[in-house]
């Protein structure tokens, strides 16, 4: 007997686990980084896996914590992670002086995070500014003036940031339009340290 006819049925066991190994589900936690089309990053991975995973959960947002489960190359979110304590969900602010969109945050692990997208009634002309435009409820205050104030926004479709928004520790805002050319309708999203 040679070494080939001893190793052929360990190799031909070995296929055998390895195919009911593709078969087995299993779980890993991840994080959403787009929700149209919708996808998840892995714990660990470099960038979101490939191909649109399927979800049983409803109202997935950018951030959100996932359980997935992997199974022969199939993914399916099948929960979101518990907030934690302190923790809300999305609330949407009607920003003054609007004419579409708003603003959201939430108070997620110690940090308020937002996105907006909105479009003033009136554009705001190059190098304006709309001082002390609206003031964000107690709940969503900054702990200190950030970083200078300053939110970078997107002036929507310029792909650059052109403009900023000064938000103060007493919750004010204030929008600064530096693009040379008057916009309306600005982007952004980010994080900061609330006030308590």
């Amino acid at each position: 007997m040679n070494a080939l006819d001893t190793l052929g049925p360990l190799v031909d066991r070995v296929a055998q686990l390895q195919a009911a190994q593709r078969g087995t589900p299993h779980f890993e936690w991840g994080t959403i980084t787009s929700v149209a089309p919708l996808a998840v990053q892995l714990d660990g991975d470099p960038g979101p896996l490939l191909g649109t995973p399927s979800t049983l959960v409803s109202g997935l947002r950018v951030n959100d914590r996932v359980r997935v489960e992997i199974q022969n190359r199939q993914v399916t979110i099948h929960g979101r992670a518990a907030a934690s304590v302190g923790d809300t969900g999305w609330t949407t602010l009607t920003i003054s002086g609007t004419s579409s969109g708003g603003w959201e945050w939430r108070r997620e692990n110690g940090k308020i995070r937002y996105v907006f997208d909105f479009t003033l009634s009136t554009s705001l002309v190059a190098s304006g500014a709309l001082d002390q435009w609206h003031t964000l409820p107690v709940a969503c205050r900054p702990k200190t003036h950030l970083s200078g104030g300053r939110i970078p926004l997107n002036v929507a479709g310029s792909g650059t940031y052109s403009a900023v928004m000064l938000l103060l520790s007493n919750g004010s805002l204030t929008l600064r339009n530096l693009h040379t050319s008057a916009h309306a309708r600005y982007v952004g999203a980010g994080e900061y340290e609330p006030a308590s």
